[in-house]
């Protein structure tokens, strides 16, 4: 059987796609060096940001391949899918928040990811009558699932290797993976066969999916310009302590040591001579200092 696919539709699910996936490795990267009181926020926050986005891919590649096959059918269709992708999202992040991930974290994070993929695509289009009705279907979904396990896992792994190294290799490799996530997840969706769905209109398809889109697509730019803005703060908060951190070993040493010699001056000498008076009392302790002065200095 030959599908209807319709381009503009197809068009905007790529595109969320695209995004929905290179968040995901941002957010795990972002969660994994927050501050504690920070962690949950930034959990929540990038858990209802990407399940919504992973959600809005799947229900846009559903309109896509029955464009003329109305509205998606009933609640269940809106609540249950987001549901298991948030739940998804948060067990991929949860993975690798607070700290330096290892190799079974990352694997742990990138099946999380792989789950959230499969089950949200399987609820969306199981619910509009997705089959995998044929041993090419499964083989191409087995694949896709294979192929999004193993691209978040290299993403993830790249990304924690390569925290300290250049930042905008760093944005291209992810990128680039970033697509090939989006492609595995759309495949995943293209595997099921759809049973035709009740008449509707191009326009209102094509409308819907705009509305899902702009919304899918807003979360997500906004969720990575926060992760942006935020890793700007902390760059120059950390300047701004080493700053500080300098300039008071720089006045500490002005304030201790005279500026012609660079020797220790009078403030040490006074401390040390306190520490070593209120020591006296003890046994075998003496005390002694040599004044030597130099004439015409």
């Amino acid at each position: 059987m030959i599908r209807t696919v319709d381009p503009f539709i197809a068009a905007l699910a790529a595109c969320v796609a695209v995004l929905t996936c290179y968040g995901c490795v941002s957010a795990a990267v972002w969660v994994s060096t927050a501050r504690p009181r920070c962690t949950v926020r930034l959990i929540a926050g990038n858990t209802l940001a990407l399940g919504f986005g992973l959600w809005s891919v799947c229900a846009l590649e559903a309109l896509a391949l029955s464009p003329r096959g109305g509205p998606l059918p009933g609640l269940l269709c809106w609540i249950v899918p987001l549901a298991l992708a948030c739940v998804g999202q948060l067990c991929a992040l949860v993975f690798v928040a607070g700290r330096q991930p290892d190799l079974p974290a990352i694997t742990g994070s990138a099946l999380a990811f792989a789950g959230a993929v499969a089950e949200t695509q399987w609820s969306v289009l199981r619910i509009g009558g997705g089959l995998l009705d044929s041993t090419a279907a499964r083989v191409l979904a087995a694949g896709a699932l294979l192929v999004a396990f193993g691209g978040f896992t290299t993403a993830l792994w790249l990304a924690f290797s390569r925290r300290g190294g250049s930042r905008s290799s760093g944005t291209a490799t992810r990128a680039a993976l970033a697509v090939v996530l989006a492609i595995a997840v759309l495949a995943l969706g293209a595997a099921m066969r759809r049973e035709p769905l009740p008449p509707g209109t191009l326009l209102g398809a094509r409308l819907l999916a705009l509305a899902i889109g702009s919304l899918a697509g807003a979360a997500l730019i906004i969720r990575q310009l926060i992760a942006l803005y935020q890793h700007e703060l902390h760059k120059r908060v950390d300047r701004s302590r080493r700053d500080l951190a300098e300039a008071h070993a720089r006045l500490h040493h002005i304030a201790t040591h005279a500026p012609l010699t660079g020797l220790p001056n009078l403030t040490p000498l006074k401390a040390r001579l306190a520490r070593s008076l209120a020591d006296r009392h003890q046994p075998g302790r003496t005390i002694a200092v040599a004044v030597i002065d130099l004439d015409r200095f």
